[in-house]
């Protein structure tokens, strides 16, 4: 065993840290979009105001069929010639402008439930187009995910079988320090020594620390920050 197979460990370990790492973001991203459906809750919030406006619509079109049956019938009589009492016909035309008034209210009502209703289906025909457009794109991103995923997983494999036969050149008690140092220095147990420094906490080392890391047969630490030195 040298500090050699450690550092070459360790960079297996951080291509596995950065591979689960990069599966972790992807797994974040899989799932249902959320911007679809918040469209998708509009575009039913569209179609609840546009079913209440045609039933209006409906209501305020029975009403005036019914008001125009009452003015026909009011008006045959008025002009009919069947009544002839003045105060009855004056009842009958005051009662026929009444009817008259309520058809036109509700003639103009009518008008104002159509256009609202095509206001609403053309909110809905952009919303639909809008939700389709971004699903789309949603499904792309999913299966271009669900792809990456998949090849990082391999990779990961790959680098985990190969991360168990490099550990396995390594005796165990250097293993133990290795695996104790990783989490304590952010996956970084094994540091290079560039230029007589620890490139871990970039202080200069001891002499006696160089020529003993040089040898590469057993772990040297680095005084300041207890990281694993590797002579390259």
């Amino acid at each position: 065993m040298s500090t050699r197979d450690l550092f070459a460990l360790q960079a297996l370990d951080l291509d596995c840290d950065a591979e689960r790492e990069a599966m972790a973001g992807i797994e974040a991203r899989l799932g249902p979009s959320e911007a679809v459906a918040a469209l998708q809750g509009e575009l039913a919030q569209a179609q609840a105001r546009l079913a209440a406006t045609e039933k209006q619509l409906r209501d305020s079109e029975w009403q005036i069929e019914d008001l125009e049956v009452k003015i026909k019938a009011l008006e045959q009589k008025l002009y009919g010639g069947t009544v002839r009492n003045p105060k009855e016909l004056a009842g009958l035309q005051a009662e026929t402008q009444q009817f008259q008034q309520q058809r036109a209210a509700a003639d103009d009502l009518a008008l104002h439930l159509m256009e609202e209703a095509d206001a609403l289906k053309a909110t809905m025909s952009a919303l639909s187009a809008q939700a389709q457009a971004l699903e789309a794109e949603w499904r792309r991103e999913q299966g271009a995910l669900r792809a990456e995923q998949s090849q990082r997983q391999a990779r990961l494999q790959s680098l985990e079988a190969q991360r168990q036969t490099s550990a396995s050149r390594i005796s165990p008690s250097s293993l133990a320090l290795y695996e104790f140092l990783r989490p304590r220095k952010a996956g970084r147990a094994v540091a290079r020594v560039e230029g007589g420094t620890c490139s871990g906490c970039r202080i200069s080392l001891p002499m006696k620390d160089l020529q003993q890391a040089r040898l590469g047969q057993e772990p040297v630490q680095c005084s300041s920050c207890e990281r694993i030195l590797f002579v390259s």
